[in-house]
């Protein structure tokens, strides 16, 4: 499988399922679906774009392999997102 449909698909399940666990566990708060879901999904678009460019960047023009491009790209942008949903999506 290409590693861009790769990610593509990842994001598609991960936005959904992440969203249920970090407000279940992560956050543990009672965000309403309709208006956290949008917020989360934004940051976690975002983020996607992100491991995209950066990991296709890493592949192509410096040469990495696409398992280490993918995980630098991975680690930086979890990073952001934990941040940005920690304070925009579910405000704690």
């Amino acid at each position: 499988m290409h590693y861009l449909f790769a990610s593509s698909f990842v994001f598609i399940l991960e936005s959904f399922l992440g969203f249920f666990a970090n407000r279940a566990w992560t956050f543990r708060t009672k965000t309403k679906f309709r208006h956290g879901y949008l917020k989360f999904l934004t940051i976690a678009f975002y983020s996607f774009l992100f491991v995209i460019f950066v990991t296709f960047g890493l592949v192509h023009y410096l040469a990495f392999q696409y398992v280490w491009a993918r995980t630098v790209s991975t680690v930086f942008s979890g990073l952001a997102g934990y941040f940005f949903d920690l304070k925009i999506t579910f405000r704690v």
